[in-house]
């Protein structure tokens, strides 16, 4: 019966333990994010995408670091930028966390102006307006 009881002991600890999320780390949750302003030579060039960055987060949930390790060259730096800004739930069991921001940028032709739209956890597109371009023919 003593070994019964010990074993059920053990058992509703380690239950309890599970619970508390005892040795887990939370996810981060976003807090603030900002879009990042459409470069001019992506508009240009008619550059849109998906530009992944893996971000570093410290305990007060600020970007530590923000590195691209996908998308269109023209739009990386943009991306990067702006994931420098996001600011993150705090931690006070970890030092440092890491997530992945998702940007989805587009351009549309009926738009008056940038629309941005935030899904969660880490997605953020960006609709920019597409400038007009003017064809012209030299004789």
């Amino acid at each position: 019966m003593k070994i019964f009881g010990t074993i059920l002991l053990f058992f509703v600890s380690f239950q309890i333990f599970s619970i508390t999320g005892f040795g887990r780390f939370e996810k981060p949750k976003a807090v603030k994010y900002f879009a990042p302003k459409y470069p001019a030579a992506a508009r240009a060039v008619r550059a849109a995408g998906t530009v992944i960055v893996n971000v570093k987060i410290n305990g007060d949930g600020k970007v530590i670091s923000a590195v691209s390790e996908s998308g269109h060259p023209l739009l990386r730096k943009a991306c990067e930028n702006a994931a420098q800004e996001w600011i993150f739930s705090t931690d006070s069991k970890t030092n440092e966390r890491e997530a992945k921001i998702t940007f989805l940028l587009r351009l549309g032709n009926r738009n008056r102006k940038d629309k941005v739209k935030f899904k969660k956890p880490y997605t953020l597109e960006l609709v920019g307006v597409m400038d007009k371009i003017v064809n012209t023919i030299d004789y």
